[in-house]
């Protein structure tokens, strides 16, 4: 999956391209985010701010024109045995 997420104080725009290792990328190389910076979420699929994971391991994209960082989260998805998924969210809005 992906999703539009923000990362740190200064709220730098990344994309969240979730899976096994999941990878922030597209970070505009000029972004002022830092090596354990908070990452939440801001797309409209997801509540508004939800704290998704951190910041770490900051480099270069390949192509050089963008910065990319491993997103570290607070949980281990290997050890869930069961998931909550809430359809109505969007409703209440």
């Amino acid at each position: 999956f992906q999703t539009s997420v923000r990362i740190g104080d200064y709220g730098a725009n990344s994309l969240l391209k979730g899976g096994n290792n999941p990878k922030l990328t597209l970070i505009p190389k000029d972004a002022k985010i830092g090596e354990g910076d908070a990452v939440y979420s801001v797309s409209s699929d997801y509540p508004f701010g939800m704290a998704v994971g951190s910041a770490r391991n900051m480099r270069l994209s390949p192509d050089q024109f963008f910065s990319e960082a491993d997103l570290e989260t607070v949980y281990n998805p290997n050890d869930f045995q069961s998931v909550f998924i809430d359809t109505e969210y969007n409703a209440r809005q």
